[in-house]
Parts: structure tokens; C-alpha cells; sequence
């Protein structure tokens, strides 16, 4: 899911530019309004879910191993 987030971040930008250059000076205030709104939106998601993904303080991350033919993930220790 972040994985999207990201791509729509990087993306956003170009798309914007795209639309600005075929719409030239047609594009309304508002059709711009929401491209802002949505990239404001796209921005404070991927915030949002990184925010919650982290670990607790004090606890350090042991990565994935492999345990008796079985992986086991990573996790907070």
C-alpha cells in the first residue's frame, strides 16, 4: 500500500503538469483546486500510514532469518 502512496507521490507532479499543458488556459480554478486538494490528501495518507507502521521506542528491529526451514519474519525485539 505505502508502495502506491510513494508512486503516486513521484508521479503527481508530472500528471499535473500533463494536465495543466493540455488544458492550457481552459483548466478551471477549481479543476486546480482539487488537483492541490489531492496531492495534499495523497501526502498526509503516507504520512499517516508510515506514522503508524513504526516501532515503539526503545525496541530494536531483528530482521527476517530463517529458523529450522521456516522464515520467520521481521519483527521488534
Amino acid at each position: 500500500m505505502l508502495r502506491f502512496a510513494e508512486l503516486g507521490l513521484f508521479f503527481a507532479p508530472f500528471a499535473l503538469f500533463a494536465a495543466w499543458w493540455l488544458a492550457g488556459a481552459r483548466a478551471s480554478r477549481r479543476a486546480l483546486a482539487a488537483g492541490i486538494i489531492l496531492v495534499l490528501l495523497l501526502a498526509a495518507l503516507t504520512v499517516w500510514i508510515s506514522l503508524g507502521n513504526r516501532l515503539p521506542i526503545g525496541t530494536t528491529y531483528m530482521p527476517a532469518e530463517w529458523k529450522h526451514g521456516v522464515v520467520v519474519q521481521g519483527h521488534g525485539n
